[in-house]
């Protein structure tokens, strides 16, 4: 008790009686590491990172048989395959219009043989094409090499029967001996490129 018969009282901000070491082994005022003045950021090497970021748990880590089918799904195809598969195809489907158009002269099955050579082209360009080239842009090329494929045939049915004494020129020859049949190879062949590819 003081003088005045009054029992000493802790002080609020050390907690210990007048007289005594303050508890913890502090002065009043004097601060510690982990004491900040409000709004005080602390250094950079006092922050903790987190190891991995918190959203990373809920993402499905891809399995290593994924990531393979992944890759080689990517080089799978390329433009060059493409023009590759898709012109071989068109030169075997053409020879065997020209074979059906020259020799055997026979027309009535060329439109048909000049769609089913439209959609394996089609096919080939869409195997060529993998997953590194658009649909639309294999479409497009599938059905240019099929339409070039029937203007070639064409040229070659009528230089062949040039060969034999023909002496009418190219679209006079084309529409007396087939008629119609032409354009028709020719729409045949681009609708089933452009439907498969």
């Amino acid at each position: 008790m003081d003088d005045r018969g009054t029992p000493p009282r802790a002080t609020e901000r050390t907690g210990a009686l007048p007289g005594e070491a303050p508890r913890g082994g502090r002065t009043p005022g004097e601060r510690v590491p982990d004491d900040r003045v409000p709004g005080e950021r602390p250094p950079p090497e006092a922050r903790r990172l987190l190891a991995r970021p918190p959203g990373e748990r809920y993402v499905r880590a891809p399995t290593d048989a994924e990531d393979g089918d992944e890759s080689e799904s990517r080089r799978a195809g390329s433009v060059l395959r493409l023009f590759v598969a898709a012109i071989l195809t068109a030169v075997i489907s053409g020879a065997l219009l020209i074979v059906l158009a020259s020799p055997l002269a026979i027309s009535e099955p060329l439109v048909i043989v000049a769609g089913l050579g439209g959609i394996a082209t089609g096919l080939a360009a869409r195997w060529g094409a993998g997953s590194l080239v658009s649909r639309s842009r294999s479409r497009r090329i599938a059905a240019a090499i099929a339409a070039v494929t029937v203007v070639i045939v064409q040229v070659a049915i009528w230089q062949l029967a040039i060969a034999q004494a023909g002496v009418l020129p190219l679209v006079d020859y084309l529409a007396e001996t087939f008629g119609l049949v032409v354009p028709l190879e020719l729409a045949a062949a681009v609708v089933g490129a452009w439907a498969t590819a």
